[in-house]
């Protein structure tokens, strides 16, 4: 395995590396366990090699079947199959974490590297919109200032 502490944001890592091979294509939940430190922000990252960085395990997901009510779940994976079921193709992307055992987890369909990490938090698609159009909208005020000046 690749030393991964070279990630740019391996300080948000506070587990051991778990490197799972095999698995692509196939719908399994991985949970994590430590005898302290998880958090509310507590998740599963997964390591992409890519941009060097450690990143929500979903994200690293082919399908993502799963809602935004599934995202950070707060119980373990029995609770939350109390209530949604327990048909795991119809929630691939899933997430949680459960403070009173220790344990995070996740429903993915891929293999890699993978730890328990803080600030993994899935943004919404409307923050990222919303944050985009403040954007555009602070790039038209300036435009619109410098072509008046000139």
């Amino acid at each position: 395995m690749a030393d991964l502490s070279i990630a740019f944001n391996d300080s948000d890592r506070t587990s051991s590396i778990f490197s799972l091979t095999g698995l692509n294509g196939t719908v399994y939940v991985l949970e994590l366990h430590v005898s302290s430190g998880i958090t509310v922000d507590s998740a599963i990252g997964w390591y992409d090699g890519e941009a060097g960085v450690w990143r929500n395990a979903i994200l690293g997901n082919h399908v993502i079947s799963a809602t935004d009510a599934m995202f950070h779940f707060a119980g373990s994976f029995e609770s939350f199959k109390e209530i949604y079921g327990s048909a795991v193709l119809t929630y691939i992307g899933a997430y949680g974490y459960d403070l009173a055992n220790g344990v995070v987890w996740a429903v993915l369909d891929h293999e890699g590297e993978f730890a328990i990490v803080r600030h993994m938090a899935i943004p919404e698609p409307g923050a990222a919109a919303l944050w985009l159009t403040g954007l555009g909208a602070v790039l038209a005020w300036r435009r619109r200032t410098v072509k008046a000046k000139d």
